[in-house]
């Protein structure tokens, strides 16, 4: 550590099980603190005993879906089930609101809603779910595997997601913004069909990155690169013409994540695969003072072969903390700091079957969430089952 670079220490893992001594996995979960409590919420959720007949559990008696864990002490949960008349839910958004709500947006249809599948919301107030409700008027969309984003906003919430590939709306972000139970939706004109795309709102100002072609590179290449678009109002004001981030080349840009610090500098962190032989993997870091109009990297984490896809978080004093793949294991994840002229590794390894995730706990604290998996035997024979094991990030003058 370096004179005046923030300090931080791991305080220990802890395994997630019931108070029954069932083990729970939740898969990529959102860290969200809400009224009641802290969540981890994602999809497939689902507790398992090797010693019970069923052996996993994904859904209540009534059918119900599981969503999700509250935690307690010592990695102790109760689990969250989804709303009563949500029916199926696939590909769950989850974002808590001031007051402690959660709110949710899911599809029911397995297909990835690559055209114009619906979308149904309902809020999670710390004790039931609302009556579940469908978005209205939803244009031609994507919302599989990780290419859109659910965020509140000062007034109420904003969705984004790409347009629907092979039609007509394929070169479209949408944004659809939910305010005094009113939807919304803005259409934004961009060069190529995104396949990812993320936002940040400070105040009104709204910035959208997303990933898609550079129609404009010189080479043949360059069809997985980062650009970003922004607007002074995110109700009315126009949007820029797309911001170039990152030229991918012949590797590709994945997984884009978008934070804000305190100051309103917006962070931008992702996965780029680089054009080598074997291909190669690095985590890197841009920021922008300037709402995304100019964006500038900071020294990027080479993680090797590992495709482990990173994490990032604030923390107390504002220092960005980010997670990679380890160069050395496939399986392994770290944790680092991330400053504007270099960067220190802090914590880990920790070997891990999925991507990690990081988020706030307390002001001082963060939570990191992975997977490891169990071997056990039944009547099938031997089977890997995952476990979600979870690390509280503290300050070095915290015990």
């Amino acid at each position: 550590m370096t004179l005046g670079q923030p300090c931080f220490q791991a305080l220990g893992s802890a395994r997630l099980s019931t108070a029954n001594g069932w083990h729970v996995y939740v898969e990529n979960p959102r860290t969200l603190k809400a009224a009641n409590g802290l969540y981890l919420i994602g999809l497939p959720t689902l507790e398992w005993h090797e010693d019970s007949p069923e052996l996993t559990r994904m859904i209540a008696p009534g059918g119900t879906p599981l969503l999700g864990a509250k935690l307690g002490n010592d990695g102790l949960v109760t689990l969250l089930y989804g709303p009563p008349d949500g029916g199926k839910i696939i590909e769950l958004r989850v974002a808590a609101d001031a007051a402690g709500r959660i709110h949710a947006i899911w599809s029911r249809s397995d297909s990835g809603n690559l055209d114009s599948g619906a979308l149904y919301y309902a809020i999670h107030n710390g004790k039931r779910w609302s009556p579940t409700q469908k978005v209205p008027q939803l244009p031609p969309h994507r919302w599989d595997a990780g290419t859109s984003e659910l965020l509140v906003t000062p007034e109420g919430l904003a969705v984004v997601l790409p347009g629907a590939p092979y039609t007509s709306h394929a070169n479209s972000i949408y944004l659809l913004l939910r305010q005094k139970s009113r939807w919304i939706t803005r259409s934004i004109t961009v060069q190529a069909n995104p396949a990812y795309a993320r936002l940040a709102i400070v105040g009104r100002n709204i910035t959208i990155a997303y990933v898609t072609a550079d129609i404009n590179s010189p080479q043949e290449a360059d069809n997985n690169s980062l650009f970003s678009v922004f607007s002074a109002d995110f109700n009315i004001g126009s949007f820029s013409s797309p911001q170039l981030i990152h030229r991918s080349g012949r590797g590709a840009s994945h997984s884009p994540i978008i934070l804000t610090n305190p100051r309103g500098v917006l962070f931008l962190v992702w996965r780029q695969t680089l054009e080598t032989s074997p291909p190669r993997n690095e985590v890197i870091v841009a920021t922008s003072n300037d709402r995304g109009r100019t964006w500038s990297s900071r020294p990027s984490i080479t993680q090797g072969s590992s495709g482990l896809l990173p994490a990032a978080a604030f923390s107390y004093d504002g220092s960005l903390l980010v997670t990679s793949g380890s160069a050395t294991n496939d399986s392994d994840v770290l944790l680092w700091w991330s400053g504007a002229f270099g960067r220190q590794r802090f914590g880990g390894p920790w070997m891990s079957v999925t991507s990690p995730t990081l988020g706030g706990v307390t002001k001082d604290r963060l939570l990191l969430s992975f997977t490891t998996t169990e071997r056990i035997a039944v009547p099938a024979g031997e089977q890997n089952m995952p476990i979600t094991n979870i690390v509280r990030i503290a300050p070095c003058s915290h015990q």
